[in-house]
């Protein structure tokens, strides 16, 4: 069973973060309104561990790599979120 909960968690992180990215480009201004306020306490987290020299204006790909892991640890939560309360309501409905 936690093999298959596992795989289940894996394939629905996948989903999420898959279409968060894509709601990410192709909606680039809404999305970015409603990210902004939930990356901030990632951004936060990153910036405490990531060295000062690092902290350019200009550095893309650091950028990239904080939103992109952003992404997929919102993304993991998310999913485990959904698979819980889809595990508590199938065992309520099938009371």
């Amino acid at each position: 069973m936690p093999h298959r909960l596992g795989k289940k968690w894996i394939l629905v992180t996948g989903f999420v973060f898959l279409f968060s990215s894509l709601a990410m480009v192709l909606f680039n201004e809404v999305a970015m309104f409603f990210m902004e306020p939930l990356m901030d306490p990632w951004l936060q987290i990153c910036k405490s561990i990531t060295p000062i020299e690092w902290w350019t204006l200009g550095n893309i790909p650091l950028a990239l790599l904080i939103l992109l892991s952003g992404l997929f640890v919102y993304s993991m939560a998310i999913s485990a979120v959904v698979i819980f309360i889809s595990g508590l309501s199938k065992k309520l409905l099938t009371k």
